[in-house]
């Protein structure tokens, strides 16, 4: 067993070599600067925000309902 470990090291050292080549990659070409027109003014009468504010509201339900299973947690093992 001990005669196969130099070979088995020295051709893992090999190929590990050979295949660590740097590749050359070619300088990115820059993005065309897009055209388009920017309002002077904003107008937010018509948003709506009410998925986000359900999405507040479940993020809010689920942290509490998170915090009563770790004072279950806690309840369990200090019980003993």
């Amino acid at each position: 067993m001990k005669t196969l470990r130099l070979p088995i090291l020295l051709s893992i050292l090999v190929v590990t070599a050979a295949s660590c080549k740097k590749e050359e990659t070619p300088e990115p070409t820059p993005a065309p600067t897009p055209s388009y027109t920017v309002p002077t003014t904003y107008n937010f009468t018509n948003v709506s925000y009410t998925g986000q504010t359900q999405r507040i509201a479940m993020m809010d339900e689920i942290s509490t309902y998170m915090r009563t299973g770790i004072q279950w947690e806690r309840y369990w093992t200090h019980k003993s």
